[in-house]
Formats: C-alpha cells, sequence, structure tokens
C-alpha cells in the first residue's frame, strides 16, 4: 500500500505512457535543380535573331525581312527536339519538321527563288488540312503516334508538291477560252465613276484608256463579266473574272487588262485572291483607290491628284504580299503602314515621321492649306513595302 494513502486530500493519478520521441528533422539536401528551358529558349532567339541580322549586313542584296523565316525554322527545329506536355515522341519531332517546311516554304518566297503566287499551289489544297486533322484525332484514339505521324507527312507532301510545281502550268475541268476585248459604251456624259474589279487569280493591268472602260486579255478561266450602270453624270462599274475551277499552280496563265477612261473622275475598288497587280494610274483622275489581295505582288504607280479633290487616298490591304507604291515628284503625300512582318524601304523625297509614317517635305504645309495630298496606307501580314517618288 502506499504510504501516502492516508494523507487527507490526496488522489493517485494513473501512470502516464512514455512521450514518443520527435523524428529529426529532414536533412538537408541540394537545393531541385532550377528549370532552365525559359533560358534556353531566350539564347536560341537571340542567336538566330543576331544571325538574321548578321547576314542582312554582310550579304550582298540580302535585308533582314528576307532572312525573317528563318525564325520559324528555328522554332520547328526546338518543338521537335524538346519535349511537350505530353512528353516527347516521334509525332512532335514530324510536328517540328512541318514548322521547319513552312518557314523553308516562306523563305523561298521572300528570297526570290519562287513567286508568291506558290501561296494559291498551297490554298488550292486545304483538303489536305482536314486529313491531317483525321489522321491526328484517330492517333490520339489509338494512342499511336505513327498514325499522327502520318497527318504531318500528308503537309509536308502538300508543301513540297507546290513548291516544286511553282511556275510550272497544271489546269483541271477549267472554264472556257476567253480571248479578246470586252468594251462598254462610249464615255458621253460621264464625269464620275465607280469601278470594282474582282480577280480571283491571274495577272492584272490597269491603266488610263479613251472608253468609258474596256477589259481586255487572255484566260481560261471564262468570259470576264463587265456590267456597267448609267445615272445621269455617273456610273457604277463592275468588272469581274470568274473563280477558275480545279487546280491552277500558276495563276500568270491568265492575264486581264483594264483600260478606265482619262476623262473621269474615278473611285475604284479592286480586290484578288492571288494575283501580280500593275496598277498604272497615271494620267488618270482617281479620288480614291482600294486595292485588296490575299497574296500577290502589287505595283501601284499614283498619278497627280485632281484639282476637284483635296485629299486622294490609296489604300492596299494584302495577307502575303510584296508591294511597291510609287509617287509622282512634287505631289506631297504620307504614307503610314499598318503591316505586321514587313520590311519597308521608303526612299526618295519621303522623310521618316516615326510610328512607321513618312511624308514628302511639304505635307503637313499642303495640308494646313488645303492643297490636294495623296494620304496612303499599306496594311501587309507578310511581305515587303517598298515606297518611292518618281
Amino acid at each position: 500500500m502506499d504510504e501516502r494513502s492516508d494523507d487527507a486530500g490526496y488522489v493517485p493519478q494513473p501512470p502516464q505512457a512514455p512521450t514518443a520521441p520527435q523524428a529529426p528533422p529532414p536533412a538537408e539536401g541540394p537545393a531541385p535543380p532550377r528549370r532552365r528551358g525559359s533560358g534556353a529558349g531566350a539564347g536560341v532567339w537571340l542567336i538566330i535573331i543576331g544571325v538574321v541580322i548578321l547576314a542582312a549586313q554582310f550579304i550582298p542584296g540580302v535585308a533582314w525581312w528576307n532572312a525573317w523565316p528563318l525564325i520559324v525554322v528555328v522554332a520547328g527545329v526546338v518543338h521537335a527536339f524538346t519535349p511537350g506536355d505530353e512528353g516527347w515522341g516521334v509525332h512532335r519531332l514530324f510536328d517540328g519538321l512541318v514548322t521547319v517546311s513552312w518557314g523553308l516554304v516562306f523563305l523561298a518566297i521572300t528570297t526570290g527563288y519562287v513567286g508568291f503566287d506558290v501561296m494559291w499551289s498551297i490554298l488550292r489544297l486545304w483538303p489536305v488540312l482536314l486529313i491531317a486533322i483525321g489522321f491526328d484525332l484517330l492517333g490520339k484514339a489509338l494512342h499511336m503516334s505513327w498514325v499522327r505521324v502520318l497527318g504531318s507527312l500528308a503537309i509536308i507532301a502538300a508543301l513540297a508538291f507546290a513548291v516544286t510545281t511553282a511556275g510550272g502550268y497544271l489546269q483541271m475541268e477549267s472554264g472556257s477560252l476567253f480571248s479578246g476585248t470586252l468594251s462598254s459604251e462610249p464615255v458621253r456624259d460621264v464625269t464620275e465613276a465607280s469601278v470594282a474589279v474582282d480577280i480571283a487569280a491571274g495577272a492584272l493591268d490597269v491603266s488610263k484608256g479613251k472608253d468609258l472602260v474596256s477589259v481586255t486579255g487572255e484566260t481560261s478561266m471564262g468570259t470576264p463579266e463587265l456590267l456597267v450602270d448609267r445615272e445621269g453624270t455617273g456610273a457604277s462599274i463592275d468588272v469581274r473574272v470568274p473563280e477558275p475551277k480545279g487546280i491552277v499552280t500558276d495563276p500568270r496563265g491568265s492575264r486581264v487588262h483594264v483600260a478606265l477612261s482619262d476623262s473621269v473622275l474615278w473611285d475604284a475598288n479592286i480586290s484578288s485572291g492571288v494575283s501580280q497587280a500593275n496598277l498604272d494610274l497615271t494620267g488618270l483622275a482617281v479620288g480614291s483607290i482600294a486595292y485588296k489581295t490575299g497574296v500577290g505582288e502589287c505595283r501601284l504607280r499614283l498619278g497627280v491628284v485632281p484639282d476637284s479633290v483635296e485629299r486622294a487616298t490609296a489604300t492596299v490591304e494584302a495577307g502575303v504580299s510584296s508591294c511597291t507604291v510609287l509617287v509622282p515628284k512634287g505631289v506631297e503625300a504620307r504614307v503610314k503602314s499598318e503591316s505586321g512582318l514587313a520590311g519597308h524601304t521608303v526612299s526618295g523625297d519621303f522623310e521618316p515621321q516615326g510610328d512607321r509614317t513618312w511624308e514628302t517635305p511639304g505635307y503637313a504645309s499642303a495640308e494646313a492649306q488645303g492643297t490636294p495630298v495623296w494620304d496612303i496606307i499599306i496594311k501587309t501580314g507578310i511581305g515587303a513595302v517598298t515606297v518611292d517618288t518618281y
């Protein structure tokens, strides 16, 4: 018996379990390695940009915008040999090769080995994209990388076919052959007119003539349509060249020439899919001209601004294009570029104003005094822009 059991107020306590020993703190090891992917990527981009700029400085005839597709090529190489969210697989290698192929196509265009019209061949092969997407979905569903690779191979083969056949002429199920002239009635009392020219593919020339409008040329895409709607001293004119059927890998096989009267004030709206346009407005009275194309080469030669027009406007909008704009000496003009990946060569009387804007020396004073001026806006996605005076 406990000797303290007789003490007043004493209550015996149950025995306590021993306290568990605390776990030792985890040993401090080396810090986890830092991810270096972002730094490596930045290094690759700096290297390729430096190479492009260096090549532009030391290789005669090469400008940096001619070599910019190398950035796309490098991006494809990086994609091909680095793992993604799903890790690395053979399909990722071929996805990168598709990007490399696109970069090489653009490089061939910017360096002049093939013309911009090669994009027409690529656009006409758009069903290959559906095939590639189908293979990709099927491969994911079956968990077979080699099936997904077939889609990439289809795109690469389509690009190779488009480039190798550029400059040749292949036509299937074409429209009827047109070779001749479509002329409207004489000018008569028309003093102002609007003209809309729509050509899906081919070469287009616009210049001055004596009739109100005339269309000549040779095309195997069907007979062009010429619609003239007169109302008093005004007129509305539509010129439409039918869209080709089948595959046309060289739209230069079609050439249409539109002549406009030099005694009429014109508002012109010209649109094309894939074309080579030579728009010579010398000797024409033009209040406004808008040219829009998907892929092509454009040469726009402006004339003197009519006395009846205070501000004449010219707008060039293109997806992939090489565009040249010429302004007569002594005519005040401003050029504003809203282009994306496009190089600019602006010379002659133009002076830089910042924010991709150039003006002739007397533009500001002419605008303030109400003297006729040209306002030129150029919007291209990819390509080269040249502006000069003549």
